[in-house]
């Protein structure tokens, strides 16, 4: 059975979800989710925008790959459900 992946990108602070598009084409049968902070403006925000976006994802396992700031918070999301995290 082939095993079928789903990515959560996480970008760092004020970057664009757009830098993942190169690596996103890698794997183009994957599920890919994207999630920057452009628009959060408190820890608190980027934190509930994260846990929403990571509870969206449908097909778990799911692997995370965060930079910068995107990589704290992709360590907090693996801690917090790590049940439903594959790989960081």
């Amino acid at each position: 059975m082939k095993k079928h992946y789903s990515f959560l990108w996480i970008s760092g602070w004020s970057l664009s979800s757009d830098i993942w598009k190169p690596f996103i084409q890698k794997w183009p049968n994957a599920n890919h989710s994207c999630l920057s902070f452009e628009n959060c403006k408190t820890v608190t925000q980027i934190e509930d925008h994260a846990i929403q976006t990571f509870q969206q994802i449908e097909q778990k396992p799911v692997i995370i790959i965060g930079w910068s700031l995107g990589a704290m918070i992709a360590l907090q999301l693996a801690l917090r459900f790590a049940e439903h995290v594959d790989h960081l």
